[in-house]
């Protein structure tokens, strides 16, 4: 088991694992979702590893190649339906929207609909590391591992304990205003568009 200052390390390495794949979209947790449409529902349970999606990519194909679905934030779904979805409005679903753990369709499908899958980008929760196992992998490309990642948890751990050689780690990872740090090295290769 893990103990003081190695527990503060292994800690660290999670929470920059964990931090820089929640604050930046990454190529490597880029993923495609879907969920298949049913007649008698307006209401669809979205990845289990969602951490954000990409709201212009919404799509769900039919005869004549892919038909984009409009993507609404819950506040404007809520202004333009403030009473909800009726059980009576079918139809092609032309807007979408995440609103707590689900995803929410402004029709039910019409039954030409039914069965037909929706297809969405998003970008996953990263894994952690363990220490219940040997080995692990982590979506932080090779190259950046073992630069941005061991620099960025020493940072962290010297930044604990008060240390002012922290500052030099914090400019290997964020940089200075003469040179780009290797964070900036890392979202200029693997940065999702």
């Amino acid at each position: 088991a893990l103990t003081g200052i190695q527990l503060r390390a292994f800690e660290s390495l999670n929470e920059v694992i964990h931090d820089l794949g929640i604050d930046y979209q990454w190529q490597p947790l880029e993923s495609l979702g879907t969920f298949t449409l049913v007649t008698s529902t307006a209401t669809y349970s979205p990845a289990t590893d969602v951490h954000s999606i990409d709201p212009e990519s919404f799509r769900v194909p039919d005869a004549t190649g892919d038909e984009a679905i409009d993507y609404l934030t819950p506040q404007e779904w809520d202004a333009e339906y403030p009473e909800g979805i009726k059980t009576d409005t079918t139809g092609y679903l032309t807007k979408i929207c995440k609103y707590g753990a689900y995803f929410y369709t402004n029709k039910y499908p019409a039954s030409a609909q039914n069965t037909k899958i929706v297809h969405y980008r998003y970008w996953a929760i990263p894994t952690l590391l363990s220490t219940s196992t040997a080995t692990g992998t982590c979506w932080i490309p090779e190259g950046f591992d073992y630069t941005l990642l061991v620099n960025y948890a020493t940072y962290l751990v010297l930044h604990y304990k008060n240390n002012p050689e922290a500052m030099v780690y914090y400019n290997k990872v964020f940089g200075t205003p003469r040179e780009k740090g290797q964070l900036d090295k890392m979202k200029d290769l693997y940065g999702s568009p």
